[in-house]
């Protein structure tokens, strides 16, 4: 009886703000009964429009279409776009408000940012309609899981503006909306004994995690003997899990775990079925390209990287933006009858944990959301020399430095519980050079 409830006061948020995904969700299901090759179609509908649009109504690919095309541009194949530039993270940042549709589409858009799963912040703008959409997703996911909506959920996150840090049970918005929040970006024992009880009281329906940072809390729970109760499904998403991880995580809860792909700037992006055989794009919201060295479309089973254009944002389009992460296509339909590819992320975005030599291990992440809407901040690297040195390089553009480089060192100091100020150094370089996989990482850990 309680999860309609629940489920009108979800809804109640998203209107606050402006969203009603309702009809968005229905237009979604519709998709799945469509056929492969109908699919394909109106998602090339779709692309046309936005790249349509964006040539009209952004100053950036207007002058871009003017000095490269002559001001003119016609839609007629894939060949054609797969013509159109690259949009990577450092075009993103210099180009900023260029990137914006001088129309009505960024009316009540709103600036977002992100630290950059490869320790490359940026800003961006996400529009109303796109964050309903958001929505709708969110809900055909459960369907996939086989939770109903409503149903209670718990989170072991770190994104301080999506999940405050261990939202009080007691408080009015968790009781309201069938919630609880943990915070990932610190898991000792301790945190991981209060974790666990408080699954054990709340006993969700459906689990939200990083793939590190539900591994950890597994490995913890199998060291002290215990269970929690089982939910419906695991949700792990921000970073690899990989399968000896996803085996200890299934076992730990006893409930299947769903990989989930998508990033804060370019959106919901792919998710996995019961199948367990690959993420299903979401093709009536994104397009995706896994393109190799040269730029070429990838063979299924060849890795290279993911490039997605977003189909449902208007307000501030990104075409063929690089996310820097690394997958492969899976070959053939998949036994769901699901009309939509698959991926399957080779290596993508790994998040692991500083372990500090008082026992508190920092997920990754943390340091991401230091240089959330940072101006300045090119790029990053943390590097942890030794169980109690942590050195965070900062590729750097503009004045200022200094008073961040203080402020970051002394938020990381009050995190990790450090007194003495000289374990952890900011400092300014020039350029931050990749790893053998020719991939940047935010965090090398002591295991490297």
């Amino acid at each position: 009886m309680i999860r309609p409830l629940y489920a009108l006061a979800r809804r109640g948020v998203w209107w606050r703000h402006g969203v009603l995904a309702g009809g968005k969700a229905r237009e979604l299901a519709r998709w799945e009964r469509r056929s492969t090759d109908d699919v394909r179609r109106v998602q090339l509908d779709l692309l046309r429009h936005v790249c349509t649009r964006a040539f009209h109504d952004v100053p950036y690919y207007r002058a871009a279409l003017e000095r490269d095309r002559g001001g003119v541009w016609a839609f007629r194949d894939v060949e054609e776009f797969r013509t159109l530039p690259l949009l990577d993270r450092s075009r993103l940042r210099s180009e900023g408000e260029r990137l914006v549709a001088t129309d009505r589409a960024a009316h009540g858009a709103a600036w977002d940012a992100t630290g950059g799963s490869t320790g490359e912040p940026v800003r961006f703008l996400r529009s109303r309609a796109s964050q309903a959409w958001m929505v709708a997703n969110e809900e055909r996911m459960w369907r996939w899981y086989g939770v109903r909506a409503g149903s209670r959920q718990a989170f072991l996150w770190g994104a301080d503006r999506d999940v405050p840090p261990d939202e009080d049970e007691r408080s009015l918005r968790a009781r309201l909306l069938g919630q609880r929040r943990f915070n990932a970006f610190l898991l000792t024992d301790e945190r991981c004994e209060f974790f666990a009880r408080r699954l054990a009281d709340f006993r969700p329906d459906i689990v939200y995690g990083y793939g590190s940072a539900l591994r950890r809390f597994a490995r913890w729970l199998g060291r002290a003997g215990l269970r929690v109760p089982a939910p419906i499904a695991i949700r792990s998403t921000a970073d690899v899990l990989a399968p000896e991880g996803r085996e200890l995580v299934t076992s730990a809860f006893g409930a299947p775990v769903y990989d989930y792909y998508g990033a804060r700037d370019a959106g919901p992006i792919a998710g996995e079925c019961s199948e367990g055989d690959g993420l299903h794009v979401f093709s009536d919201l994104v397009w995706v390209e896994i393109l190799d060295e040269l730029g070429r479309e990838c063979a299924p089973g060849v890795s290279g990287e993911v490039v997605v254009t977003r189909l449902r944002e208007h307000a501030m389009p990104l075409i063929r933006y690089r996310t820097g992460d690394r997958a492969s296509w899976v070959e053939g339909p998949c036994a769901c009858g699901r009309p939509f590819p698959r991926l399957r992320m080779e290596g993508g975005r790994i998040g692991e944990f500083v372990v500090w030599d008082n026992g508190k291990d920092v997920h990754g992440e943390y340091f991401t959301h230091l240089f959330y809407g940072v101006d300045g901040a090119v790029s990053f690297q943390v590097r942890q020399l030794a169980r109690r040195r942590l050195v965070i390089d900062v590729e750097w553009d503009g004045g200022g430095f200094e008073r961040t480089a203080e402020k970051v060192r002394r938020s990381v100091l009050a995190h990790l519980g450090e007194d003495d100020p000289d374990t952890v150094e900011v400092r300014r370089v020039s350029g931050i050079e990749p790893t053998a996989s020719g991939k940047h990482r935010f965090v090398v850990g002591l295991a490297d």
